[in-house]
């Protein structure tokens, strides 16, 4: 039994689709992987872009806690308030900025370690606990009515201050220039799938296409052939044969329209033979009763005399 190869199953027509069905997928893979990578890119982009508009927003906000805390301990002092009074004031503004900085610690420990963003928040939350701390100290000042112990804070108060007021300006750059890199590393994503997408579609369409336009051919091609072939058989041109080329289907009909043009060309020239051998046999049959014939005319003629 002939062995039916692999390379001769890629020249039949399901081959040859099975062949284009599993391009096409790989295509499809190959786009969808490339697709699917730049669009977690994109993910974690916009990810780290809402990150920092979250760090730029804390720092904002904190700094101007800071500021608003620093404004009523001033005035609170300045006015003369009693220790109740001055705590009384500066309540809202002490938890709000402890909040603040216990959000900032919490956000610190989730970011990768040893980034600079987590240190500019870690710096940040350190100096914020610095101020807290202060305010608290001028509060107990000014319970012991002890002006001058609570004028050295106001101004270490100060001095702190600004130093919350460039650390948080420190993490707004930090945070600003990871939103920048974060939405470059979007676009350029975006842009990615922009191009993967229309060159995905048109390989896998011009493929297809000049595919089809392959099978096709082929098919129209021995088509024709076993038709014009046929036709030369049914004319009496029994010498007609198919080239066995094209596709594997076309090459066995090739090869079985062959097989029997050379059967009926043998039974053909089989048959003119016994034609002619029934002829010899008739004319020499036909000589011997001619000959009897005339043998029996003369007799009869000699009988007449």
């Amino acid at each position: 039994m002939e062995r039916f190869s692999f390379r001769r199953f890629l020249n039949t027509l399901g081959g040859r689709l099975a062949g284009l069905t599993l391009f096409l997928i790989l295509v499809t893979l190959v786009g969808g992987g490339i697709i699917g990578l730049q669009l977690i890119r994109i993910r974690d982009a916009v990810t780290m872009m809402q990150e920092a508009s979250v760090h730029t927003e804390m720092a904002l906000v904190a700094a101007h806690q800071t500021t608003e805390l620093v404004m009523r301990t001033r005035e609170g002092v300045a006015y003369g308030l009693g220790g109740e009074e001055l705590n009384r004031l500066l309540a809202p503004y002490l938890v709000t900025l402890e909040t603040q900085r216990e959000a900032m610690r919490v956000e610190a420990e989730r970011l990768p370690a040893g980034s600079d963003i987590q240190a500019r928040m870690g710096t940040v939350g350190t100096v914020l606990g610095n101020v807290i701390g202060v305010a608290r100290q001028i509060l107990q000042a000014v319970e012991q009515r002890d002006q001058t112990w609570a004028r050295y804070l106001l101004a270490q108060l100060d001095v702190n201050h600004r130093l919350v007021e460039q650390e948080t300006e420190a993490l707004v750059i930090v945070a600003r220039a990871r939103h920048n890199q974060a939405r470059a590393e979007a676009q350029l994503a975006a842009r990615r799938v922009l191009i993967v997408v229309p060159l995905a579609t048109v390989t896998v369409i011009l493929v297809a296409a000049g595919a089809a336009v392959l099978l096709l051919r082929g098919v129209v091609t021995g088509v024709h052939l076993l038709s014009d072939s046929a036709g030369q058989l049914a004319a009496g041109y029994l010498e007609t044969r198919i080239p066995e080329r094209g596709l594997e289907e076309f090459r066995f009909l090739a090869r079985t329209f062959n097989n029997m043009a050379s059967e009926l060309e043998s039974l053909y020239t089989g048959l003119e033979r016994l034609v002619a051998q029934r002829t010899a046999d008739l004319a020499r049959r036909t000589a011997q009763l001619e000959a009897a014939a005339t043998v029996a005319r003369r007799a009869a003629e000699i009988r007449d005399l």
